[in-house]
C-alpha cells in the first residue's frame, strides 16, 4: 500500500502505524488511539508481543472501553497466533503492538487480514470518540498459540513436525513458534522471518536465495489442482501469472465475500506445507524463475496524490508511490536484477529532476 500520512503521533503505512520519528508516544497518545478505534469498531481484539509494551496495551484498552466498545486483551502473544484468534473471538478489528525499538502497531480486519488502505485512512482522519456513561467491557483472554499450532499440525497429512530447516528470526517468541515445526539445525536450508512475520524468505545451499514471492508462486504451482482461485494483491510481482490468479487493489482491501487462501496471510502455514513435501518443493522451485524487485526512496519537494502511478512494460513494471511527507518510493519489478536496477535508477533520476522544476 501507499503512504497515508503523518500526524502528531503516528505515520500510517503498509497496513500498520509506526511512531513518528522524533516523537514519543505515551499513555495519552495510546488512549487517544483507543478512543478513535472505538468510534469505528464495536468489538476489538488487542495484544502485544512483549511485556515491555504492557503500558501501551493497557492505555489502548482503556481508551477503547471508556468509549463503549468491547475489547479482548491478551497480554503476551505472537502475531500469527493473534491473527488466528481474531475470527474465533468474532472481533471486528485486531490490533497488535509489536516488539520493536519504536512503537509499531499492526491492524487486521475480522478475518485476520491486514486492514485495507481505505480503513486505515479512516482511522487516521477520524477524531477520538467521547467517553460514554456505560463503558465497554475489557475481557482478558489467553493466547491462541496452542490451538494455532494444533490447527496447522492437523492440516498436514503426515506428522509435519521437526522439518529440516534452520530458523532466523529476531523475535524470540516467533522463533520458538516456528521451532514447533522446524528443527532449527539444518545449514542447507535457512528460513528468514521478520519480526512482523508478514512473510518468509528462504536461503538454500542448492538454490540460493528464494524470496517470499517465489515461495508463494511455488505453493500455487504445487497446489494447482486444489486451488480454484487465488487472490493476490496488485503489488505482487507481475511475473506471477496463472488463469487462477485474480488481482485486487490493496487500497480497497480483499474483495467483499472473498477471504484469500490461508497461505497468503500465514507464512508459517505456507512454509510447513511447502517443506513437508521436500521432494515436490525442490522439483517445483527449479521450474520457476526468480522474480526480482528493486526499490529506492527519493526525496522530493512536492508530490501530488494523483501522481501515484504504475507503468507496465513488456518485461518490467514500475510502481511510483508516496512513502512520506517529502518522499516517494520507486519500485521496479523485472525478470533480472540488472534490468530492475537500471530502470530504478532511471526513474529515480526522472522524479528528482521533475520535482525541482
Amino acid at each position: 500500500m501507499g503512504y497515508i500520512g503523518e500526524n502528531g503521533y503516528f505515520r500510517f503505512q503498509d497496513s500498520f502505524c509506526e511512531e513518528f520519528s522524533g516523537g514519543s508516544i505515551g499513555s495519552e497518545g495510546m488512549t487517544s488511539l483507543g478512543r478513535t478505534l472505538s468510534g469505528i469498531f464495536g468489538r476489538i481484539s488487542v495484544s502485544c508481543s512483549s511485556y515491555g509494551r504492557l503500558h501501551s496495551l493497557y492505555a489502548l484498552c482503556s481508551g477503547i472501553a471508556e468509549c463503549g466498545s468491547e475489547v479482548y486483551m491478551c497480554e503476551n502473544s505472537d502475531v500469527l497466533s493473534f491473527r488466528f484468534g481474531i475470527p474465533l473471538l468474532s472481533a471486528d478489528c485486531g490490533v497488535f503492538i509489536c516488539n520493536s525499538p519504536s512503537l509499531k502497531i499492526m491492524f487486521f480486519d475480522r478475518h485476520g487480514v491486514p486492514l485495507a488502505d481505505s480503513v486505515l485512512k479512516k482511522i487516521f482522519l477520524s477524531s477520538p470518540a467521547k467517553p460514554v456513561r456505560k463503558a465497554g467491557k475489557i475481557n482478558c483472554c489467553t493466547s491462541f498459540r496452542d490451538i494455532y499450532i494444533n490447527n496447522i499440525a492437523d492440516s498436514l497429512t503426515g506428522s509435519g513436525l521437526s522439518l529440516q530447516a534452520g530458523i532466523s528470526c529476531g523475535d524470540r517468541s516467533l522463533r520458538l513458534l516456528w521451532l514447533e515445526f522446524f528443527s532449527g539445525e539444518d545449514d542447507s536450508l535457512m528460513l528468514q522471518i521478520p519480526d512482523s512475520c508478514d512473510r518468509v524468505n528462504a536461503c538454500s545451499l542448492k538454490y540460493g536465495f528464494i524470496p517470499y514471492e517465489k515461495l508463494v508462486w511455488t505453493y500455487i504451482k504445487m497446489n494447482r489442482d486444489r486451488l480454484e482461485k487465488v487472490y493476490l494483491p496488485d503489488s505482487f510481482h507481475f511475473a506471477l501469472k496463472s488463469p487462477k490468479i485474480r488481482r485486487y487493489s490493496v487500497s480497497e482491501g480483499v474483495p467483499e465475500g472473498v477471504v484469500p487462501e490461508r497461505f497468503l496471510n500465514d507464512p508459517l502455514y505456507m512454509a510447513v506445507h511447502l517443506f513437508s513435501d521436500r521432494l515436490n518443493f525442490e522439483r517445483t522451485v527449479e521450474s520457476i524463475p526468480t522474480p526480482v524487485s528493486v526499490s529506492r526512496e527519493v526525496a522530493i519537494d512536492h508530490f501530488a496524490e494523483n501522481e501515484n502511478r504504475v507503468i507496465n512494460r513488456r518485461d518490467s513494471r514500475v510502481i511510483i508511490d508516496r512513502s512520506g511527507k517529502n518522499r516517494v518510493s520507486v519500485t521496479v519489478q523485472a525478470y533480472s536484477s540488472e534490468t530492475a536496477s537500471e530502470l530504478c535508477d532511471i526513474w529515480s533520476d526522472r522524479i528528482k529532476y521533475c520535482s525541482r522544476e
